[in-house]
């Protein structure tokens, strides 16, 4: 369909690109006095007109009194790419004048004039630049009015400014704000507040979807934002963790399996689920399965890449939610989009920043609550283990019994917990170099990060660097930009395996043998020969999971991204530009695991050529993606319209290779090479591409910023569309109402802003692979036809699949009160989902188990509500806190569903029943419920008369039965409330950040208490209740069922089905980020003696920029957490708590 450059030209196109960006970051270093070049030509010119051709072509600056240039003689020169300093000796050759380079200033004074008289009182200028609440201004603009020479202020708003003579006019300005003009004085001018203005694009002011943006007064969308200073505030090194805690409809829940384990990427989710395909019907949060679209400086990435990402190269963040913010991302937007602006190179100063945060990570063990040797063997005798009614069987647990009663008298009480988990030391690094003209900038970037992990040989270490450049012509109507990036990756899943072995394993089990060596089974007994115990006919049976650290194993992944991006902008008219984006980005993955012949995984494989196995997967794919766009934005009286329209085309290409091995006799042979057989089959590959185009448009029509609309189409056409619906189309239009620009309002001294805004459209969304809806064939190497090799049919492609399309509805409302010293925003959203997808069994008679095919409807509906509140403003004392919080809400629902999708309810019941022992819920899907219903038979409690469960059928009536048949809904695991709350506190030198995440009303299956407390067993550790309040004697009630029948003998065979006596209501209360920042102190002495020592190295330039060079912060994440649910908590890979200090300098 589609027509792409071939590899080589890309390839030479990334080679010039790169070289260019080399090139020019080579040139803004040579910018000197004497590496600037001039050209003139000048016959009888005035001086003055010569010295400003000079300033326009170099950027250095004259400074002279009005009567310096009085008797000055005219100019005559001819020179073409002089050195500016040799232009200057030859200029001022033939005047009765002198001058002196000061950094970019040029200063001109007569020959006769004495140099004290000439030299001003020159002074050192501090201050610090807010908004009017109290936010700290990061980059705002501080300029020497009538020079070239400014700064920026850093991230908490400070400035410096050496040299500067007293008295001079300072301008500092921030885009969106207000300019303000203040007289250099001696010291520190204190803090400097900036107010806001109208219809300014900048940080505060715009919306950015990642194709184009927007005045925030004229968005008529649902959107959030946050600066990478707010992110950082929370989170010094995870953007995943900082959105948990700054947005409720965020949802990120904390993974019960994996944990922290640093190589799983979470589970996310904006606002309800909108899709079912890939819900895992098994797993706790099956229903987090609809991660949002991914924009990073306007080309779409992967969640990946956003979990690994720095977060000191962030700018700002946004999250797009309803059909006006997203429908231009057309079949990729239903489950919302999160759009990143990278720092971008800015003009100025050469300016150094580092940035290191050095971290401890441990493990949190606070939800494990497991026996020691003592009171597990009273467990054990309590609940007959050693007891049998065969006499053979009796004496057998008999000298078990004495066996374990001497590994207990004798100390032995490991605590198997710890033996894989330690503390690690987590850091990153991060550099940052910038600077350049008005002309050209550039920026350099280097990071490098190593997430530690809690269990020992696990971690995930992450390399990138980035080099940018950007071009702008000195009419300004030329942009261009181009940009190189490389990202390394490599992560080590630890040898010691899962956690959840070392949770159930008995603590009078030994590690070591009597030699201090791991052995192969911890079920081991010595005795010593003089205690007098008969002789053991136990065998030993339970493998030691620490026995395989001893070999040499590999279980390794690694993943390498290159990337390159131009960016060109043409302004053909004032209020008409085009602009146009090219990406290309080739990843290659690899996974290896190797385990040996002399594993543990292979002690009962008594064929030699089959212990010991490699597997190693491979992947590559490789990403084309370019934008072209028109824009026009005009201003006519009361009348402000924007209109752009542009193509978007993508491809997408992937390949990958697995291939795994068998018989290997050494751990040190650890290569495919040796391997004896393939395991099953030779290699397997698979190789994937789909392509895409779009065509979009937007119009967007404010009428004296009070009224407003905007409309938004794309039609999206799709190589993975079914055949006979290959083109969806997408639109949204928006309204909204400025009420606080009316003349009636303005009055109001309580609403400083009142805002009415709503939505409508579809967005579409298209996660299903590229053979759903094309039939694919595979060539089938192992079978021969003559000369021919045969292809086979692999999947049944739909022709009439279609690309699912949510309908969504946004009402919302934006509050300001007390001149925004308290702002609101509230958004109530309901969105319809079309044609759900999903994989669906098909008649036996085509060969095929399973096709894509499209299964019902869904909805969602829900609020969400914003706080903002200041409530101390004091900048003269130098004492703000404000506080925000945000609530979300959201109802799900399978509005419709067909037979196919009945079908899947069958299967995973059957799962249930064959696989699971009925012990473990599974999802359902019925009209009219939720896709995350949880789903139990309902229970009376125990039968005081005889310890059974009493439970209830479908009709209500009493049974001891349990049965599917009776499976009936207990409630919604999503939560009913959602809640964030972040302080943001400042007193003088002591900063205090954090933020908390509240979750109400869903309900979870407490698999703790159905495992490990009822559902016992003897044989393995268990939890510390698991004798508390359990069925003992008729007659009295108890929680539990007991552990013994009448007799004393243990209950087999009487595992608890899925029961609501186990579904508990999840309230929960997190600690996400917590820092406390006295670096402020710190830094005033720090920074002392820091800046004298680069101002030494610095001494011979006198306009040096004297900013505070370092700041300081300390951080705590997931500090705690309070949940009515006791059960454990990252039973595969724990959980963790981190400490870290964040160091920040600036040279």
């Amino acid at each position: 369909m589609y027509k792409f450059f071939t590899s080589k030209k890309w390839l030479l196109l990334m080679n010039l690109s790169f070289a260019m960006i080399l090139a020019s970051v080579l040139q803004v270093f040579a910018l000197s006095a004497a590496g600037q070049m001039v050209d003139l030509s000048e016959k009888d010119s005035p001086l003055e007109k010569v010295l400003d051709k000079i300033t326009r072509q170099t950027g250095y600056f004259f400074l002279y009194g009005d009567e310096s240039l009085k008797n000055s003689k005219p100019v005559n020169v001819l020179f073409s790419h002089v050195p500016l300093d040799e232009a200057l000796r030859r200029i001022f050759s033939y005047q009765s004048l002198a001058y002196e380079i000061d950094g970019k200033t040029v200063i001109i004074k007569s020959e006769t004039t004495s140099n004290a008289a000439l030299q001003p009182q020159r002074i050192t200028v501090k201050g610090r630049v807010i908004d009017s609440l109290g936010n700290p201004l990061e980059r705002a603009t501080v300029v020497l009015q009538g020079t070239r020479l400014f700064t920026y202020t850093d991230g908490s708003g400070k400035f410096s400014l050496t040299n500067i003579i007293k008295g001079s006019i300072l301008q500092v300005s921030f885009l969106g704000y207000t300019p303000k003009l203040l007289i250099a004085k001696q010291g520190d001018l204190g803090a400097i507040i900036l107010q806001p203005v109208a219809n300014e694009l900048n940080e505060v002011a715009v919306i950015s979807n990642g194709i184009f943006e927007r005045p925030a007064e004229n968005f008529t969308g649902a959107a959030t934002s946050f600066t990478g200073q707010q992110l950082r505030q929370i989170s010094p090194t995870s953007v995943l963790l900082a959105l948990k805690a700054l947005d409720a409809s965020f949802q990120m829940p904390t993974d019960n399996v994996n944990g922290s384990d640093p190589n799983v990427v979470p589970r996310v989710q904006v606002r309800g689920t909108n899709s079912i395909m890939q819900t895992d019907m098994e797993s706790e949060y099956g229903y987090i399965s609809n991660p949002p679209l991914i924009i990073i400086d306007g080309f779409e990435s992967t969640l990946q890449v956003l979990f690994d990402m720095d977060i000191n190269r962030i700018n700002k963040l946004t999250i797009l939610k309803d059909a006006a913010a997203t429908a231009l991302y057309g079949s990729k937007s239903a489950n919302g989009v999160i759009v990143i602006e990278t720092i971008q190179p800015t003009a100025g100063h050469s300016q150094i920043y580092y940035t290191t945060n050095i971290g401890v990570t441990m493990p949190d063990l606070t939800s494990f609550n497991l026996m020691d040797a003592q009171e597990k063997l009273r467990v054990e005798e309590i609940g007959g283990y050693y007891r049998s009614r065969d006499f053979t069987t009796q004496q057998r647990l008999d000298d078990l019994h004495n066996l374990v009663k001497h590994n207990v008298a004798m100390g032995v009480n490991t605590y198997w917990l710890s033996q894989p988990l330690h503390t690690d030391i987590t850091q990153s690094h991060n550099l940052q170099l910038g600077g350049g003209s008005n002309k050209l900038t550039y920026q350099t970037i280097f990071n490098y990060a190593k997430s530690g992990g809690v269990v020992k040989g696990s971690n995930r270490n992450n390399f990138s660097g980035s080099a940018q450049v950007k071009y702008k012509s000195l009419n300004g109507k030329l942009s261009v930009q181009a940009q190189f990036s490389l990202s390394k990756t490599d992560g080590v899943n630890s040898p010691y395996g899962s956690f959840s072995q070392y949770t159930s394993l008995n603590p009078y089990w030994m590690i070591r043998d009597e030699n201090g060596n791991i052995t192969r089974y911890i079920d081991v007994y010595p005795t010593g020969g003089s205690n007098g115990l008969l002789a053991s006919s136990y065998t030993s049976n339970v493998i030691n999971p620490l026995y395989n650290t001893t070999l040499n194993t590999v279980n390794k992944l690694n993943s390498q991204t290159i990337q390159q991006s131009l960016w060109g902008e043409w302004k053909i008219f004032p209020d008409l530009k085009i602009n146009s984006t090219f990406s290309y980005s080739n990843t290659e993955g690899q996974t290896d695991v190797f385990l040996p012949g002399s594993a543990s995984n292979f002690f009962s494989t008594s064929d030699f050529s089959k212990r010991g196995s490699y597997n190693q997967n491979s992947s590559k794919s490789s990403t084309y993606q370019s934008r072209t766009l028109l824009n026009f934005g005009k201003t006519i009286d009361k009348h402000t319209i924007y209109v752009s329209g542009g193509v978007d085309l993508n491809q997408t290409s992937s390949e990958a290779l697995k291939t795994s091995v068998i018989g290997f006799p050494s751990d040190r042979l650890n290569d495919l090479l040796f391997g004896l057989n393939y395991s099953s089959t030779k290699p397997s590959g698979s190789y994937n591409l789909k392509r895409t185009a779009g065509f979009l448009g937007n119009i967007s029509y404010a009428f004296d910023s009070r009224f407003l609309v905007d409309g938004s189409y794309r039609s999206d056409g799709s190589s993975v569309f079914g055949k006979n619906k290959r083109f969806g189309q997408m639109w949204a239009i928006g309204t909204g109402w400025n009420i606080h620009k009316e003349k009636f309002f303005k009055e109001s001294k309580v609403l400083s802003k009142l805002k009415l805004r709503g939505s409508y459209g579809f967005t579409g969304s298209v996660d299903f692979p590229s053979y759903a809806s094309v039939t694919t064939y595979e060539y089938q190497t192992d079978g021969r036809y003559l000369d021919f090799i045969p292809a086979v049919v692999k999947a049944m492609g739909n022709p009439d699949l279609l690309w699912q399309r949510t309908k969504k509805l946004n009402v919302g409302a934006d509050f300001g009160l007390f001149k925004d010293r308290v702002t609101a925003t509230f958004n109530y959203y309901n969105e319809i989902t079309d044609d759900l997808i999903m994989s669906n069994a098909s008649a036996p008679s085509t060969g095929f188990s399973s096709y894509y095919n499209n299964l019902g409807k869904s909805k969602n509906k829900g609020y969400e509500i914003y706080f903002t509140s200041f409530i101390f403003k004091r900048p003269e004392q130098k004492l703000f806190w404000s506080i925000s919080t945000s609530f979300y809400h959201n109802e799900n629902k399978l509005v419709e569903i067909t037979d196919e999708l009945r079908n899947q309810n069958a299967s995973a019941l059957k799962t249930q029943r064959d696989s699971l022992g009925n012990i473990t819920p599974v999802s359902q899907y019925e009209e009219g419920k939720s896709v995350s219903t949880l789903y139990a038979v309902r229970s009376k409690g125990i039968d005081p008369s005889n310890g059974y469960e009493i439970f209830l059928d479908k009709n209500g009536q009493q049974t001891y039965v349990w049965s599917q048949d009776d499976l009936v809904a207990m409630g919604d695991r999503q939560p009913k409330l959602k809640l964030t709350l972040n302080n943001n506190f400042q007193y003088k030198w002591l900063r205090l950040n954090f933020g908390i995440n509240l979750s109400l009303g869903g309900v979870t299956y407490n698999s703790t208490l159905a495992s490990k407390i009822e559902n016992v067993n003897l044989g393995r550790n268990l939890d510390r209740r698991a004798l508390k309040d359990r069925w003992q004697t008729p007659g009295v009630a108890a929680d539990y069922k007991g552990l013994t029948d009448l007799e004393g003998y243990t209950r087999t065979g009487e595992s608890t089905p899925v029961t609501s006596r186990f579904v508990q209501k999840a309230n929960t209360i997190e600690i996400t980020g917590l820092s406390i920042d006295p670096g402020a102190l710190l830094e005033k002495y720090i920074n002392k003696f820091v800046n004298k020592g680069i101002n030494k190295l610095n001494n011979t330039v006198n306009s040096v920029v004297d900013q505070d060079r370092v700041s300081i912060r300390f951080y705590m994440n997931n500090a705690f957490t309070i949940s009515n649910l006791k059960r454990e908590t990252g039973t595969s890979y724990p959980l963790n708590r981190s400490y870290s200090l964040t160091v920040r300098v600036k040279l």
